[in-house]
């Protein structure tokens, strides 16, 4: 098998946006499981695509589960709530974003009830929160405005 490539081009990023889409819906369709040559067809490639841009089914799901953390992240943890008052007012605010973030995305209880239940996506999750944690670390005393 060849190595993962990441797409240099901006068709390539788009097959990869498209790949990632069809993965999450059939993913939710689903109960939790996909099958590589059905989202490879729902995303109009080849399966030899989904490999070329993964590098396996787990490394789709691993991608799954990035997408879910970077928008999480997004939304939630690296929004600036300095203008907020004080940090308790602000931390308030982001738990309720959180938690509003969990309701609304489907993929959650897919992510923390179905697939958390295999050992590598376990793990892959647990090593996502941490990398999470230490990034809100780095950033807290700007994002969260302990340094205002």
């Amino acid at each position: 098998m060849s190595p993962v490539t990441a797409p240099r081009t901006g068709k390539g990023r788009g097959t990869r946006a498209r790949l990632l889409v069809a993965a999450r819906q059939q993913t939710l369709a689903n109960g939790g499981t996909l099958e590589v040559a059905t989202v490879a067809e729902a995303a109009g490639v080849v399966p030899s695509v989904v490999y070329r841009y993964f590098g396996s089914k787990a490394g789709l799901v691993t991608a799954l589960i990035d997408d879910f953390f970077d928008r999480f992240h997004e939304r939630v943890l690296d929004v600036d709530l300095r203008e907020h008052g004080s940090w308790a007012q602000r931390e308030r605010r982001r738990l309720e974003s959180g938690v509003r973030f969990h309701y609304e995305e489907p993929l959650a209880v897919v992510i923390y009830a179905l697939l958390a239940r295999e050992p590598q996506v376990a793990w892959h999750i647990a090593s996502a929160r941490a990398r999470s944690s230490r990034r809100r670390r780095g950033t807290s005393a700007t994002a969260s405005g302990a340094a205002s």
